[in-house]
């Protein structure tokens, strides 16, 4: 069986399509017929342009969870440095306030 030649949508077509999709990700059998004679293609072609579209909107939400995920990791990441670092002050506090009581005292003293 001979392979049907790619369709090259003019930009009228695909922004149409492209406005019907975002709309509306599925079409019943009766509003893809209405949008295929509406724009001169045939049935199949819509059809298949909207299998192809669902793929590539599927694709996309799916590296976008990938990218929210990482980015959610970086910044706990960002924030266990963060709280590690606080502490490790609040242990140099802690540390210097012992050293140097000692010698305000001393001081007092003189």
């Amino acid at each position: 069986k001979t392979r049907k030649a790619r369709t090259a949508f003019s930009d009228h077509q695909l922004n149409e399509l492209e406005r019907t999709f975002e709309r509306q990700k599925y079409l019943s059998v009766q509003d893809r017929m209405q949008l295929a004679e509406k724009l001169h293609l045939s049935d199949m072609q819509v059809k298949t342009w909207y299998q192809n579209r669902r793929t590539k909107w599927k694709r996309q939400a799916s590296v976008g969870m990938e990218l929210l995920t990482e980015a959610t990791n970086n910044v706990n990441r960002f924030f266990q440095h963060q709280n590690q670092s606080s502490r490790l002050v609040d242990e140099h506090s802690a540390q210097r306030q012992a050293l140097l009581e000692p010698l305000s005292a001393l001081m007092m003293r003189a």
